[in-house]
């Protein structure tokens, strides 16, 4: 029976003969038994040239909705034989997890010519590859049709201030995306000034994560005016960025108008004693927020751990919270399916064991 499958392979080593097996296997005009929904190949040393042979044998697949090669050697081959298996009639990828690769700039084009070519992609994971500004930029631009694209993960890429415009582009623009993620790049102040710009008009951003970006003066100031008119942001990370005294008031000034940011995490911002103080009054006079990080930052033990309290503080008057429920469920139901999941392919695979459950690290 053509039953759907899984091939879940993290960390085990796949050299050339049998990724070329694995993929021979696996091709739908070689193989109509088989229905691969998802193939999980992380860390698993796969080599450029087998992740091009193992693309070009899953090209025409119209089952495959899950794709993860994170970890492994892909480079210009194996993103160049994206391009015709995203380009197929049948494609019916929805996920693409290429993070950790060693991806160049030209390579970041390719990805985004496979974009224009198959734009109902939902998830795109790019993270810890060399893409740069140039392939950050094409990404991105080809982003922009993607109407269904909710997450999208470019941190540790290179990318600076150039790709800042296209991000607040997407992240103003965008129906769906609801998860962006930019840790550990270059951004400095014009970037994030255009990404907290951006924030005032977005209608779908549920999660951003700004941090170690080298920002904390001038126009990252905008970030407070973003905060105090955006509505859908549930969690922001602005951890590792030096702000300035002018940056956190007027951080501290959106906080406090905020209505619907549930986690906030600020840790090692070099905020001083002062600035913390006032972070915590303007939590107590926010109605949402649930979650506030804010250690390792210039200031006595006891005043962060007192400002990381006030969203415990009974004074607080927490609003009614039927919207903030609602998007936690919402969560807690996706991270349960995914535990399913999990537990189906590890079944499936004859990998049964324990598959820890959701919920032990929290649902962000």
């Amino acid at each position: 029976p053509t039953a759907p499958a899984a091939v879940p392979r993290r960390g085990n080593r796949l050299d050339d003969e049998v990724t070329n097996e694995l993929g021979m296997a696996l091709a739908p005009h070689r193989n109509s038994f088989i229905a691969i929904e998802r193939l999980v190949a992380d860390r698993c040393g796969i080599s450029d040239e087998a992740c091009a042979w193992l693309l070009e044998c899953l090209t025409g697949s119209n089952k495959l909705e899950r794709l993860s090669l994170e970890g492994n050697e892909m480079a210009s081959r194996g993103a160049q034989s994206l391009v015709p298996c995203m380009r197929h009639p049948s494609c019916s990828l929805k996920s693409l997890s290429v993070g950790g690769n060693r991806l160049g700039a030209q390579d970041g084009v390719q990805i985004a010519e496979a974009l224009l070519a198959h734009p109902s992609l939902t998830a795109l994971e790019l993270q810890c590859n060399d893409l740069r500004d140039e392939g950050v930029l094409a990404i991105l631009r080809a982003a922009s049709n993607c109407t269904e694209l909710c997450l999208l993960n470019v941190c540790a890429t290179g990318c600076g201030a150039t790709a800042a415009g296209a991000l607040g582009q997407l992240v103003q623009c965008s129906p769906s995306l609801g998860d962006l993620r930019v840790a550990h790049n270059r951004l400095g102040d014009r970037g994030a000034g255009v990404l907290a710009s951006a924030l005032r008009l977005s209608k779908s951003l549920r999660s951003l994560d700004m941090s170690y970006n080298a920002f904390g003066r001038g126009s990252a100031c905008l970030i407070g005016d973003g905060l105090r008119a955006n509505g859908t942001l549930l969690y922001l990370s602005l951890a590792g960025n030096p702000l300035s005294q002018e940056v956190a008031r007027c951080l501290c000034e959106g906080v406090a108008e905020n209505r619907a940011l549930l986690k906030l995490d600020v840790t090692r911002c070099g905020l001083d004693e002062a600035g913390l103080a006032e972070l915590q009054q303007a939590v107590l006079g926010n109605s949402a927020l649930r979650e506030l990080r804010c250690g390792a930052n210039n200031a006595p033990r006891s005043a962060q751990d007192a400002c990381a309290q006030a969203v415990h503080d009974p004074r607080r008057e927490l609003r009614d919270g039927l919207d903030i429920q609602g998007e936690v469920e919402q969560l807690r139901r996706a991270s349960l399916e995914r535990h399913a999941n999990l537990r189906t392919a590890a079944e499936l695979a004859g990998l049964a064991g324990p598959v820890a459950p959701p919920g032990a690290e929290g649902v962000e």
